[in-house]
């Protein structure tokens, strides 16, 4: 424990700063939850919502200092990265709904990624899926298993 005064102060303050950084992490983490499930009930205004809060809240925890703002921008940009590159895939395959063959042909042709890797961008896929079967029944929603392998 610290005798000097301004040192105990140091050690209230950083406490506290550790928390309100928490805070912000956590309150991410639940609007990234609460956009995967707007998605995937197909609620477009909820979605849109979720995300509008979502964003904000990751430019204030950046603002604040909570997040750096690399941290902030690689949040808000590798989903939308991978599902430009699924659906880029999927144009120059000449289909224009997701089924789970398409999913498993891209995968095949990506390249390597280790499975965590392959695990988050099924994830992403699927969240993607599940709103567009609310507007095209032919989507077929690939199963959460289905990137082990």
């Amino acid at each position: 424990m610290a005798n000097i005064h301004s040192q105990k102060k140091r050690i209230l303050r950083a406490e506290r700063e550790r928390l309100e950084n928490r805070r912000y992490t956590s309150t991410i983490k639940t609007y990234f939850r609460r956009l995967e499930t707007a998605v995937a009930g197909g609620d477009d205004a909820q979605a849109d919502a979720e995300h509008r809060s979502l964003v904000q809240t990751i430019d204030k925890a950046i603002k604040r200092g909570a997040l750096h703002r690399n941290t902030g921008a690689r949040k808000k940009s590798r989903a939308a990265r991978v599902l430009r590159g699924f659906t880029r895939f999927a144009d120059r395959e000449g289909i224009d709904h997701i089924t789970v063959d398409l999913f498993l042909r891209w995968k095949k042709g990506f390249g390597k990624a280790d499975n965590n890797t392959w695990s988050a961008r099924l994830g992403m896929v699927r969240v993607f899926a599940g709103w567009l079967e609310g507007h095209d029944a032919r989507t077929e929603v690939p199963p959460s298993g289905l990137d082990s392998g």
